[in-house]
């Protein structure tokens, strides 16, 4: 298995658990300015681990299946 932060959104990820910020941007490939935008508007779910902010697997799977899909 491959470090969650080296993840693409196409890959299986179990919704058990959750990653930090960063590896949140790495696996969805946005920018930190999208990443609180979509925080902001209640799109992503984030937990606090002390310092530490966290984005619940079962939240990013969820924001990534609510993205309007592109017809080609």
């Amino acid at each position: 298995m491959t470090n969650l932060g080296e993840l693409s959104p196409n890959e299986k990820i179990e919704d058990t658990g959750a990653m930090t910020v960063r590896e949140f941007l790495s696996w969805a490939s946005i920018s930190n300015t999208t990443f609180y935008s979509e925080v902001n508007a209640k799109r992503i779910e984030i937990r606090k681990c002390g310092r530490r902010t966290l984005v619940p697997r079962k939240s990013a799977l969820a924001w990534l299946n609510n993205l309007p899909s592109e017809a080609v």
